[in-house]
């Protein structure tokens, strides 16, 4: 429930990158070890942007379409199949051409490292990750100020989950996470870099065989700051959600959770940056969606959505709601379709008069031809309809994207 606008545009991509984390059943390049496989791992993709700097409607000029090649090879290593302690290392290295903006011209790492450890009643996972992304986001939007290039940043995320099972009736699951979300370069310079720390605690009661009931809470504290241009937003906030949760095990066809309660939002006053900010105070109705319908072993539907508050790059508090419907149909075992029927996210910014309303769908087929190779073809339309004067802060992006990855 977390992090949702910073990945506002994750969307468009989602469909395009799906045969990234497929075919995990192909065989191994290199068995190291019984327990220790080596995987080569890339991906090509075609890509038409209609508006790759995210620029707003009435920015003449700004508005530019292009044709994005990404190269992105990789290795995966993993450790321990079939044993109760399992590591996973990957590193893929984006490489980026335009066609006519070469300005824009690219590469990015990427590494993650995860672990997961089962012994007895506790499972324990962590995670670690380096992102560089690269991407404008409504919230980078400056109404007013010309785009002239896409933000990069540099996001770092560490973290820990542990379930226990209580007994046969009780179980819970805690969690802590990182992240460190740092903008780059000359543009950089205008924007909040943010730490943020997330602590969820969830306990459970076991209803029934179908449905657990229980409590949730979590607190997200962020720390935006730039010493480089200081700005009245860069305060540090924190918000405690309690409420209550179900965890529909299996009921009928339907699997997921749901999470409802209240979030208190609280911001400091100002931090000594030489602007004077007072502090303060919400509450706010909250929760979390994470369902799934198996209508038949074909064919599964999605219902994702969430309201919390949020950490814009420019260190705004933002109020996002959201929701997602999306589906998932298997034609046969080498053809898969992949649809978002309506995505949409409605953000408050609060302490200014500004709100935008978010709308994303797409479609996209996918074709495995071997157990290792995964093509990709799709379109993905995302707008952003922003209450801003003379739509300083509207845009919208039609993508069109054909991929082919790997896993061998």
């Amino acid at each position: 429930m977390k992090h949702l606008l910073k990945t506002a545009i994750t969307p468009l991509a989602l469909f395009f990158a799906a045969g990234w984390g497929t075919n995990a059943g192909a065989a191994p390049l290199l068995t190291i070890t019984d327990n220790l496989n080596l995987y080569l791992t890339g991906s090509v993709e075609g890509q038409y942007n209609s508006n790759v700097l995210s620029a707003p409607a009435p920015a003449t000029g700004q508005s530019k379409s292009d044709y994005i090649l990404t190269v992105t090879p990789g290795l995966e290593l993993d450790y321990g199949r079939n044993t109760a302690t399992t590591v996973s290392v990957k590193f893929q290295e984006n490489l980026l051409w335009y066609l006519h903006n070469t300005s824009l011209d690219n590469h990015l790492a990427n590494f993650y490292l995860t672990g997961s450890h089962v012994q007895g009643s506790l499972t324990v996972d962590a995670n670690f990750s380096f992102v560089q992304n690269y991407t404008n986001t409504p919230s980078t939007i400056v109404p007013g100020v010309a785009v002239s290039t896409i933000l990069e940043s540099y996001v770092y995320n560490a973290g820990t989950k542990l379930h226990y099972e209580i007994s046969p009736k009780f179980d819970s699951d805690l969690g802590f996470q990182f992240t460190q979300t740092d903008y780059q370069g000359q543009v950089g310079k205008a924007y909040q870099n943010d730490t943020n720390y997330y602590v969820p605690a969830n306990f459970y009661y076991s209803y029934s065989p179908k449905l657990d009931l229980g409590l949730a809470y979590y607190l997200n504290y962020s720390d935006p700051s730039n010493s480089s241009a200081p700005v009245s937003q860069g305060v540090m906030r924190y918000d405690n959600f309690v409420g209550a949760t179900a965890r529909i095990k299996q009921w009928e066809k339907l699997t997921g959770s749901v999470n409802l309660g209240v979030d208190l939002n609280h911001v400091s006053a100002s931090d000594g940056v030489g602007v004077t900010v007072a502090p303060t105070n919400q509450t706010s109705l909250a929760y979390g969606v994470k369902l799934q319908y198996d209508y038949s072993p074909k064919l599964s539907a999605f219902l994702n959505g969430q309201r919390n508050f949020q950490t814009g790059a420019q260190g705004q508090n933002i109020q996002v709601t959201s929701m997602a419907l999306s589906g998932h149909y298997a034609y046969s075992d080498f053809v898969s379709f992949d649809a978002t029927a309506l995505g949409w996210s409605y953000s408050q910014y609060i302490g200014t008069p500004r709100a935008d309303t978010s709308y994303n769908s797409g479609v996209a087929v996918n074709w495995t031809p071997t157990s290792y190779l995964t093509l990709t073809a799709g379109y993905s339309y995302f707008i952003n309809q922003s209450n801003v004067p003379f739509n300083a802060a509207s845009y919208n992006i039609n993508l069109i994207s054909i991929s082919a990855a790997v896993r061998y």
